[in-house]
C-alpha cells in the first residue's frame, strides 16, 4: 500500500448527500484519486475552505484536507492577496502532513498550487506526478493576449493569468510523471509545452459503472457533460445534429 499526496486548488465537498463538483479539472483528480483508494491506497488531500465545506472530511475514502477560507473578491489586488495568503496556509499545512504521513507520491493538477506541489516534492525527495487536464500550453495563451491587446480587451487579469501559468509550464516539463485525460490533450502537452512523451501517460474521464448500470431499453439521446463554454462549442453539435435531423 502507498500514501498518495493530492495537491488541488479545489476539491469536491459534499452538500447533503450530493457530491458537488466545480469543473472538469476538478471531477477527474477526484475520480483519479477515488480509484487509488479503491485500490487499497492510502490518499490524502490538500484544497481551499470554502465557506460551506468542513476543514476536514473524508469522502469516498480520500481523506481531505482544507487550508485557508477563499471568498470571492472583485479587485485584481484582492484576488491576489487572497491566493497569496491561501497558498501561505497551504504550504505549512503540507509540511506537516509530508512529515507526518511520509507520503509515497505527490500529485498535483491544477494551478496555482501545482509549483508549490513541486517544490515540495523536490525538497521533501517525493516523486511528482503532475495531471494536465485540456491544457493548451503558454503559446495559444500568449496569441491570445496579443490579440486581446489588439482589440484593446486586455486588462490586468490577462496578463496574470499568463504569467502564472509559465512556472507551470516549467514544471510540467520537470515532473517525473505527467497524467492527462485524453490522446488529444497528451498531444497537445508534447507539441506546446515539448514533454517527453514517454513520461506522458492517459487516463480517460469515465463513467462509473458500480453506480449507472448499462440498460439497453433506453430513448435515443445525447447527453453533455461539461461546462457551457465558448471553447466546447456546443452550440455548433447542436446546429449539426438538427440538420441531420436530431432533436
Amino acid at each position: 500500500m502507498s500514501t498518495f499526496l493530492i495537491f488541488g486548488w479545489n476539491f469536491p465537498s459534499r452538500a447533503g448527500s450530493e457530491l458537488t463538483f466545480v469543473g472538469g479539472q476538478q471531477a477527474h483528480g477526484f475520480h483519479v484519486g477515488r480509484v487509488l483508494a479503491k485500490r487499497g491506497h492510502k490518499v490524502i488531500a490538500l484544497c481551499l475552505r470554502t465557506p460551506t465545506a468542513p476543514a476536514h472530511e473524508v469522502l469516498e475514502g480520500i481523506e481531505i484536507h482544507r487550508f485557508g477560507r477563499y471568498e470571492i473578491k472583485e479587485k485584481i489586488s484582492e484576488k491576489v492577496r487572497t491566493n497569496l495568503e491561501c497558498l501561505k496556509c497551504e504550504v505549512k499545512l503540507a509540511v506537516q502532513i509530508i512529515e507526518s504521513e511520509r507520503p509515497d507520491f505527490a500529485i498535483s493538477w491544477q494551478t496555482p498550487d501545482r509549483p508549490v506541489a513541486f517544490f515540495l516534492s523536490k525538497m521533501y525527495g517525493i516523486p511528482f506526478v503532475a495531471t494536465a487536464h485540456g491544457l493548451t500550453g503558454v503559446g495559444p495563451l500568449l496569441i491570445n493576449f496579443i490579440n486581446k491587446i489588439v482589440e484593446k480587451k486586455a486588462n490586468l487579469y490577462h496578463l496574470l493569468r499568463m504569467t502564472h501559468l509559465i512556472p507551470d509550464m516549467l514544471v510540467l516539463r520537470r515532473a517525473d510523471l505527467v497524467e492527462t485525460v485524453s490522446e488529444w490533450s497528451k498531444k497537445q502537452l508534447i507539441d506546446y509545452c515539448g514533454i517527453d512523451c514517454k513520461k506522458i501517460f492517459v487516463t480517460g474521464n469515465g463513467v462509473d459503472i458500480e453506480r449507472y448500470k448499462f440498460c439497453e431499453e433506453k430513448e435515443d439521446s445525447i447527453v453533455v457533460l461539461g461546462a457551457l463554454l465558448p471553447h466546447k462549442r456546443v452550440d455548433m453539435a447542436i446546429r449539426i445534429l438538427k440538420q441531420q435531423g436530431i432533436g
